[in-house]
C-alpha cells in the first residue's frame, strides 16, 4: 500500500532522519500527537568507504545483506502478542512522492519501507500500551546505579530475551529497548518493549560467511539447531548478566514452558501467513524452522543460563 500521508492519523509531519549503518528512518509526527517511525527495507551498507563501490568487496558485502529477511519484523510481531511481550507492529508500505516530505522527499520518495509506532507518551493522548512514561536503556542504567528503588520486570525481560531466541534475532543491544512504566507509582517496575527487529531470521550462509564465523561466532545460521546462545547474543551478554541474574533456574524454565505453549503450531502459521504472497516459496522453510526451534527452546533457554 502507498502510505497518506495527509490522512494517516490525521496526517503525517515529517520532523528528521535517523538509523546505523545499515538502515534509513524518517520520524514523523501525527495530527494526535503520536509518533511515528519509517524504517528502509533496503539497507544502506555505509560501513564501506565510497572509494569500494563498484568494487568485487562491495558486491560481496551487498549480498550478504540477503542474510536478513527483509520483512522479518512483520512476521515477528504476531509472535511477540503471543507470548505478551511489549512491541510495536510495522505495516509495510511505499512512500509516496508527494511535498508533504519536503526536504526529505528526495531520498525517501518511493522508498519501500515498514512503519510503526515510535513507543513514546504524548501530552495529549494515551502512551504506547498504556504507559505513563517511557524511558530508553541508558536512563534506565543510570536510575539503576543511582537510585536502589528502580525495579524492573526481569521476568518479562527474560521472555522477551527467549522470544528473539526462538527467532533468531542476534541484534538485541541495549538500544534495542525502551522502558514503559505502567500506570503512575513511581516504584512500578520498567516493562521492557522490544523495538528495531531488523534481524529476526538472520540467517549469514554461504562460503565466505561460513569460513568468517570461525573469528566472528555472532555470524549465526537459522536453522532447526539452536547456535551457541552466546554467539547468538554477542552484543547483548553484558546486559543480560545485569539485568536478568536476580532470576534463579525455576523461572528460567518456567518462562521457557509458557512460551512453548503460547508459540502454538497456528500461532506460528498466522505469522509467517501475514507476509506478502511473494514470500510464500521460502516461508514454509520458515515455518518448519520456528516449530522445530519453538520444541527446543527449553534446552537452548537452559544453555544460555
Amino acid at each position: 500500500p502507498i502510505l497518506n500521508l495527509r490522512t494517516f492519523h490525521g496526517g503525517l509531519r515529517p520532523t528528521k532522519t535517523g538509523g546505523g549503518a545499515q538502515t534509513r528512518s524518517l520520524r514523523f509526527t501525527a495530527a494526535d500527537g503520536y509518533e511515528f517511525v519509517f524504517r528502509s527495507v533496503r539497507k544502506v551498507f555505509s560501513v564501506l568507504p565510497e572509494q569500494y563501490k563498484g568494487t568485487v568487496v562491495w558486491y560481496v558485502v551487498r549480498d550478504e545483506g540477503s542474510a536478513s529477511h527483509p520483512l522479518g519484523a512483520i512476521a515477528a510481531a504476531p509472535m511477540q502478542a503471543a507470548a505478551g511481550v511489549l512491541h510495536p507492529t510495522p505495516v509495510v508500505a511505499m512512500m509516496p512522492d508527494d511535498p508533504v516530505l519536503g526536504e526529505f522527499r528526495k531520498e525517501f520518495a518511493g522508498m519501500l519501507g515498514e512503519l510503526e509506532e515510535r513507543p513514546d507518551v504524548p501530552k495529549n493522548a494515551p502512551g504506547f500500551a498504556g504507559a505513563s512514561k517511557i524511558i530508553d536503556s541508558d536512563t534506565l542504567l543510570g536510575r539503576i546505579n543511582t537510585d536502589p528503588r528502580t525495579e524492573v520486570d526481569a521476568r518479562a525481560l527474560l521472555t522477551a530475551r527467549e522470544m528473539d531466541l526462538l527467532i533468531g534475532d542476534n541484534d538485541r543491544h541495549p538500544d534495542q529497548w525502551k522502558w514503559a512504566r505502567i500506570g503512575k507509582k513511581d516504584e512500578a517496575p520498567w516493562e521492557p518493549i522490544a523495538v528495531d527487529r531488523d534481524k529476526a531470521f538472520v540467517s549469514y550462509e554461504g562460503l565466505v560467511l561460513s569460513i568468517a564465523r570461525f573469528v566472528q561466532p555472532s555470524l549465526i545460521t537459522f536453522e532447526s539447531e539452536y547456535p551457541n546462545p552466546t554467539h547468538l547474543f554477542a552484543n547483548a551478554g553484558e546486559f543480560d548478566r545485569r539485568m536478568l541474574g536476580s532470576l534463579d533456574k525455576t523461572v528460567w524454565d518456567s518462562v521457557a514452558t509458557s512460551l512453548m505453549q503460547r508459540i502454538t503450531d497456528p500461532v506460528i502459521d498466522s505469522a509467517i501467513g501475514a507476509l506478502p504472497p511473494e514470500y510464500a516459496s521460502i516461508s514454509r522453510g520458515i515455518v518448519a524452522t520456528l516449530k522445530a526451534r519453538r520444541n527446543g527452546l527449553a534446552g537452548a533457554a537452559d544453555r544460555y543460563y
